[in-house]
């Protein structure tokens, strides 16, 4: 059995954590194992891996200053030489290639760096720093890592671009267990009275409560929805640094009563059984899990242009740009209001090649040193 170092920020459940943590139930932990190197602790994960086997180490932030920051990673590294087989650096740019450095420098052979993202954050503070560090990695990476990944096209370009390997970079796509995300007509019913739902129709968005992912165009569309059909519902899934303002948005639009905040779920799979579409305006995306799960689970979506069409795994999902008349958007969710039918879609979504047992079979080969 080998072990392997996955190297990001915090085992929260996003996007990206819940893919690798779907990784880890999906690989033959005979063969493989993983630990996490973090740079903050109290994730909602960090049990849940604990009890697969996995140890958790924490690094001071970068933000706390690089010079300890490298220390720490050097100390780490040196004190585990021999460990690991392999370390997988998830990344949502170049900015800090760190880690991969050390594990060069101390000679772990599988160096994966696996791009989640197709840019730098808007509120990022010092963000043309991370763009000008981003750009400079670029010329790096080639030297460092041994393997290139990423979650859909547009973020392999924005990784590899310019680097000298893109064309060696591979789409891994973010795969799912398909079984739990089903459709099911008495899930949905005990979902929606759990919820207080009765007969509205229920528009659903999952993620963060962070910028990029563009609530306040989503909260303007749904007032003016509402305003439009007041029969209507909306449930945000999820948490983050901007929950105070969102709520305040939601407030001042006068539509507190149509609105449900469900905070940071470990059962998304049942909440998606009780909503009826799935909007997600971001500026930017990689390739959103929550996409992959919404369309399991076989709803329709909206979906803003800057997201990847490599999304697209069945028909249900609908790409509109957040440049249009936000009546573009309105009528569009008319549209699926009175003319979609809810049917099982996990098929399509194992045949398109995203089912987790798929996408950890291909990772663990590489962690084995097995793929070309």
């Amino acid at each position: 059995m080998i072990r392997v170092l996955q190297v990001f920020g915090r085992l929260g459940r996003g996007g990206l954590e819940t893919f690798v943590v779907n990784m880890y139930k999906a690989i033959d932990r005979s063969q493989v194992q993983f630990d996490f190197l973090l740079n903050a602790p109290n994730g909602e994960y960090e049990e849940e891996v604990m009890a697969l086997g996995a140890n958790i180490f924490h690094l001071p932030s970068r933000a706390q200053g690089i010079k300890a920051y490298r220390q720490a990673l050097d100390t780490f590294f040196k004190s585990n030489i021999g460990k690991y087989a392999a370390i997988h650096l998830h990344a949502s740019s170049l900015t800090a290639i760190e880690p991969l450095i050390y594990a060069k420098k101390y000679g772990i052979r599988i160096r994966i760096i696996h791009s989640h993202s197709t840019s730098v954050k808007r509120d990022l503070r010092l963000r043309g720093l991370h763009h000008m560090l981003h750009s400079i990695n670029r010329l790096r990476i080639g030297r460092i890592a041994t393997h290139y990944f990423g979650c859909s096209d547009k973020a392999l370009d924005w990784m590899y671009s310019w680097s000298g390997v893109r064309s060696k970079a591979i789409m891994i796509n973010n795969g799912i267990d398909t079984t739990p995300f089903r459709f099911d007509l008495e899930t949905r019913r005990e979902v929606r009275s759990e919820l207080g739902l009765k007969d509205e129709f229920v528009i659903g968005h999952v993620g963060s409560f962070i910028q990029v992912k563009n609530h306040k165009f989503l909260i303007d569309i749904f007032t003016n929805l509402h305003k439009r059909i007041p029969n209507t519902h909306l449930i945000l899934v999820g948490d983050g640094e901007l929950r105070h303002e969102i709520e305040n948005n939601i407030r001042y639009n006068g539509i507190s009563e149509a609105v449900t905040l469900t905070g940071i779920r470990g059962d998304v799979n049942r909440i998606l059984q009780g909503l009826d579409l799935l909007i997600m305006p971001s500026f930017f995306e990689g390739l959103p899990v929550s996409l992959v799960e919404a369309q399991a689970a076989g709803l329709p979506i909206l979906a803003s242009d800057t997201i990847s069409r490599d999304v697209a795994i069945t028909p249900n999902i609908k790409f509109l740009s957040l440049k249009d008349d936000k009546k573009n958007w309105i009528d569009a969710i008319e549209a699926i209001k009175d003319n979609y039918i809810r049917h099982d879609t996990t098929d399509c979504i194992r045949k398109a090649g995203f089912d987790i047992y798929q996408t950890a079979d291909y990772i663990s080969r590489a962690y084995l040193n097995k793929t070309k």
